[in-house]
């Protein structure tokens, strides 16, 4: 018996969710504006993905953005540019209407390794509220 048998006879889904910055919104271009090339964009994204990826504990988003940049001979600043225009990033052509689509039946999430403020920004742009936004920032109650 497969793992998804075994979850659709026990309890039938309630929620979906989605990767944000790359299944809702179209990232990519935003780091290519950004970097000065799709080129660029591409190798700095690389970059941070493997930081993100071997930082072991977790580290701030826009941390790993900078230190990416500088890792591949881009300047620092770049990476603030890119928390300053964080706001041009564009659903994907068919995501707002698969997601209204979705809305009547399910609960609906994103997960994204950002931090909780970009995170919040970017969710909002897609269109459609969301019942859950996880990030990969931990967040401390005092």
């Amino acid at each position: 018996m497969k793992t998804l048998d075994i979850i659709h006879k026990h309890e039938p889904v309630k929620i979906i969710l989605f990767d944000l910055l790359t299944a809702l919104l179209d990232s990519w271009t935003l780091w290519n504006s950004v970097a000065g090339s799709e080129e660029k964009g591409r190798i700095w994204r690389g970059a941070y993905l493997k930081a993100t990826y071997g930082c072991g504990a977790y580290r701030p988003y826009e941390t790993l953005v900078e230190e990416a940049a500088v890792s591949v001979g881009l300047e620092a600043k770049l990476a603030h540019e890119l928390e300053a225009r964080w706001t041009e990033l564009q659903a994907w052509p068919e995501v707002t209407r698969v997601l209204k689509a979705l809305e009547p039946h399910y609960k609906l999430g994103v997960v994204t390794n950002c931090s909780q403020r970009l995170g919040r920004i970017a969710a909002d742009l897609v269109g459609v509220p969301f019942d859950v936004v996880v990030t990969s920032e931990l967040n401390r109650h005092g």
